[in-house]
């Protein structure tokens, strides 16, 4: 019971004083909350970087398995198999290493439906749904947050293969213009990475594009006909007068600066977004060492098929991994030197052979270039 003296209650002032206590105590506990959420935070991520390096780590063994079994061969970027007059098979280097990775169901279904009536394109259709539909847990990145697709389509990848500093156009004169270590739509062994194995990228990130057109720099790609000239989309060597210079001008902030994004869209829509489609071998589906991770992205008309600057991404703070020929995997920082000395940026220009023009970032990614950088 509650005791009155002449002025008021007697316990009022200790009432007080513990309502005082308590809101010092819950004040606490929020600072300590803050302080250590951003602690939980960085320790989930670290963790999601770790599984991506092991995605990485086991998708450079299955290049390495192929190769050992393809009679010294590693699987090429894109396939191409003329099945019908019409039908050309474009299979990305994920499809071909499936029997390597435990996942030969997936590959024998795919293989079977390709020799018969159908290339990667129309499994990302309706008439093989068993092989594109597949999901490939080592194929996306924990920490990309689109890599989450409906079981009813194609199913995407956070991987996809360097092709050095060099891109290329979808023709059949267009075999081998890849400066990387997996030949486009031609079959290359370990040894024509005579930069050296350990300094030669195999493959990396880029996030999966969230919608067609996305204007984020990290999941979009800009369409630039400055930056990219059109003349590319009839003819590989165009390429060489593509600006890296201006294609890292469209960016402003986290977006492109321009309203011409790439929209590239047809029957099935989400299999054109960047990484939408894992079984893929396509130009876009691609990444190249000109512009450094998480930089922006250009192309000079909306189609999947043509040469392009595309940088890889990653939502890792600060950079992407990478797997080299070797088997190895590194993280490679934004900040990565991509200029070769004595070479202004407006100079700088995609090569066939050489030294690359791009820095450090070029030279790894190149196989046979004469560089001697090292992995970071």
């Amino acid at each position: 019971m509650l005791k009155w003296g002449g002025g008021g209650c007697l316990y009022c002032s200790k009432t007080a004083f513990t309502l005082v206590e308590l809101l010092v105590v819950i004040a606490i506990i929020g600072i300590l909350i803050a302080l250590l959420l951003p602690a939980v935070q960085a320790a989930r991520e670290a963790a999601r970087r770790m599984q991506c390096t092991n995605n990485l780590k086991q998708l450079a063994l299955g290049c390495q398995n192929y190769h050992d079994t393809a009679v010294d061969s590693l699987p090429t970027s894109c396939t191409f198999i003329q099945i019908r007059s019409d039908q050309q098979s474009g299979w990305s280097y994920l499809f071909q290493i499936l029997p390597y990775i435990e996942q030969t169901a997936v590959y024998d279904a795919g293989y079977t439906q390709s020799m018969t009536t159908c290339g990667w394109e129309d499994q990302s259709k309706n008439n093989a749904p068993y092989t594109a539909r597949a999901k490939i847990a080592c194929f996306t990145c924990p920490s990309d947050d689109n890599r989450k697709f409906p079981d009813n389509v194609h199913q995407p990848s956070s991987y996809p293969p360097c092709a050095g500093d060099y891109s290329f156009y979808w023709t059949s004169s267009a075999k081998d213009q890849s400066r990387g270590a997996l030949g486009y739509r031609c079959y290359l062994g370990m040894s024509a990475s005579t930069d050296g194995t350990s300094n030669t990228i195999l493959s990396g990130e880029h996030l999966i594009s969230g919608v067609i057109g996305s204007r984020l720099v990290k999941e979009g790609v800009a369409v630039s006909t400055d930056a990219v000239p059109a003349a590319t989309a009839t003819a590989d060597g165009n390429f060489m007068n593509a600006r890296a210079d201006l294609c890292m001008a469209t960016r402003t902030g986290n977006e492109y600066n321009t309203s011409s994004v790439y929209t590239y869209t047809d029957s099935t829509g989400d299999r054109a977004k960047i990484g939408g489609c894992w079984t893929s071998g396509w130009t876009v589906f691609h990444f190249n060492t000109i512009n450094p991770p998480n930089a922006p992205s250009c192309i000079s008309a909306s189609n999947v098929a043509i040469p392009a600057i595309i940088a890889p991404s990653s939502n890792h703070t600060g950079g992407i991994n990478c797997a080299y020929v070797d088997g190895s995997v590194h993280f490679i920082s934004e900040t990565i030197n991509c200029l070769t000395s004595g070479v202004t940026a407006s100079a700088a220009r995609p090569k066939v052979q050489g030294i690359s023009n791009f820095g450090v970032w070029g030279a790894l990614g190149t196989r046979s270039g004469g560089e001697s950088a090292t992995a970071p």
